[in-house]
């Protein structure tokens, strides 16, 4: 989910693989071939 917060939009790359959960808000860029995952214990 993309969330404007004070006028700024996230910028993702189109190659870069994010998780369907994620959440990036406002002033944020994932860059080429970036990946995101969850954390674990």
């Amino acid at each position: 989910m993309l969330i404007e917060h004070q006028g700024k939009v996230p910028s993702v790359d189109p190659t870069a693989r994010v998780a369907p959960t994620a959440v990036l808000c406002g002033d944020v860029v994932v860059g080429p071939a970036a990946t995101s995952r969850s954390a674990r214990s």
